[in-house]
């Protein structure tokens, strides 16, 4: 582990943040992990996804800016189920991951459109 700074995915609370959706579709001795958190202080969503042998530290050196949209992370998950090499538990498992991602983007879409209404009605 790096003395950089606090690693978003061993210590998320150091950075103001929590886990909300998480895969891991890496094999042994690997990791290819993808990260939705949410910023404690008012609910911002962020993303990542991060592969690698079991040598460096997953997400090591990441920060909030360099994480992804929803909608970036999206694409992202979106282009991985395409890839041909993926086997059929990984691709279940990501698409199932990619529901709940999606949900997400529509929970937070909903919420900025009734901010939106609100702040029209005054």
């Amino acid at each position: 582990m790096s003395s950089g700074p606090p690693n978003p995915y061993y210590n998320p609370e150091l950075l103001g943040l929590e886990i909300v959706e998480m895969e891991d579709v890496g094999g042994p001795y690997e990791f290819d992990m993808w990260i939705v958190w949410r910023r404690l202080s008012d609910g911002k969503l962020f993303c990542g996804n991060d592969s690698g042998c079991s040598c460096p530290t997953p997400f090591d050196d990441w920060t909030i800016d360099s994480m992804d949209s929803l909608e970036e992370h999206i694409y992202k998950l979106k282009e991985k189920i395409g890839e041909s090499w993926l086997n059929n538990s990984e691709i279940s498992d990501l698409k199932s991951y990619l529901r709940k991602v999606e949900a997400l983007l529509l929970e937070q879409t909903r919420a900025a459109l009734s901010r939106t209404d609100r702040q029209a009605r005054f």
